[in-house]
């Protein structure tokens, strides 16, 4: 009975003493969403130390397994990739994010003897058990807002070198934080890595959209007519008629920004010399129409169209 006793004290003390190591860890990485997998092991002539996630409670088993098969893909193909480039060590580790109905897994990937990063994102959406896109969360102008914040923060970061910037795309890793997008570089990817990882986050409250539902299309072209007074209006613009000379004046507050005429293909913005766009002004139930580049190229929006037809124009802070 005695032998007994010491024997259940013993694994109890074990099991106590292996929970309290493990939960050192899992403080940092164990959350609703994951439990961490050790991937730490010598393969393929690589010393690879850390962690991947494993996702639970998703409420679709099946996509939740298929995405578990997918971090195992990727994390297979790093090593992969780190073998093919005679890297001799790399570190994983990573973040899993809950934000508003979405759910980001962060895999950043170092290469120790270099001291540079890599980063791997997958983005889902918890309600819809699928994979989430930027616009799924800004909109159908989400990539555009996207390029145009992140090229922004560049331009006015006076502290750091930037080389090998390229357009934010489909493919760009990205992750949701507090709602908003953020798009993480690792170290030494757009920057010296003393950088270390780099996070431009794109605020979703700073882009501003609105959706057009009477529009027509001149058929030759496929070319997409705005009411234009009822789009610049909404963004804050005056808009002033003449109606002897049949022009538009465009004003933002004091500001002066165009004058168009019905039927003369010819837009400048501001002091530019006028632009030559795919048609021009036209008058239709007695509104005025402009196609919708006009938008992009004399106001500086955003557009593009929604997959119900309609077409969402949008302004941005940056």
């Amino acid at each position: 009975m005695y032998t007994i006793k010491k024997t259940i004290l013993f694994f109890t003390a074990l099991f106590i003493f292996t929970s309290l190591n493990f939960n050192v860890y899992a403080l940092n990485n164990t959350s609703e969403y994951s439990t961490p997998k050790n991937i730490s092991s010598s393969k393929n002539n690589i010393n690879i130390k850390g962690y991947i996630p494993i996702i639970k409670n998703l409420t679709n088993p099946i996509f939740q397994y298929n995405l578990n098969q997918t971090i195992q893909k990727n994390y297979e193909e790093i090593i992969l990739d780190a073998s093919k480039n005679s890297v001799r060590t790399i570190t994983i580790s990573y973040d899993v994010i809950s934000s508003d109905n979405f759910l980001s897994i962060i895999l950043y990937v170092s290469n120790t003897n270099k001291k540079t990063s890599s980063i791997k994102t997958f983005v889902v959406d918890k309600t819809k058990n699928k994979y989430a896109k930027i616009n799924d969360i800004l909109g159908v102008n989400g990539l555009g807002y996207a390029n145009k914040m992140v090229s922004n923060l560049i331009k006015n970061d006076k502290t750091t070198n930037y080389f090998n910037t390229s357009a934010v795309t489909e493919n760009t890793p990205f992750y949701v934080k507090n709602e908003n997008v953020v798009i993480p570089y690792g170290a030494g990817e757009i920057a010296a890595v003393s950088k270390g990882i780099i996070n431009f986050e794109v605020p979703k409250g700073n882009i501003y959209n609105y959706t057009v539902k009477n529009y027509y299309t001149k058929t030759m072209y496929n070319i997409k007519m705005i009411p234009i007074r009822e789009v610049v209006e909404h963004f804050g613009y005056t808009v002033l008629w003449n109606s002897k000379t049949e022009t538009i004046q465009i004003n933002k507050g004091s500001e002066y920004i165009t004058s168009i005429k019905v039927g003369r293909n010819s837009y400048p913005k501001s002091k530019a010399s006028p632009k030559f766009l795919e048609s021009a002004p036209e008058i239709k139930n007695s509104k005025t129409y402009v196609p919708v580049s006009f938008f992009e190229e004399i106001l500086d929006l955003l557009y593009a169209p929604e997959t119900n037809g309609d077409i969402t124009i949008s302004s941005y802070k940056l």
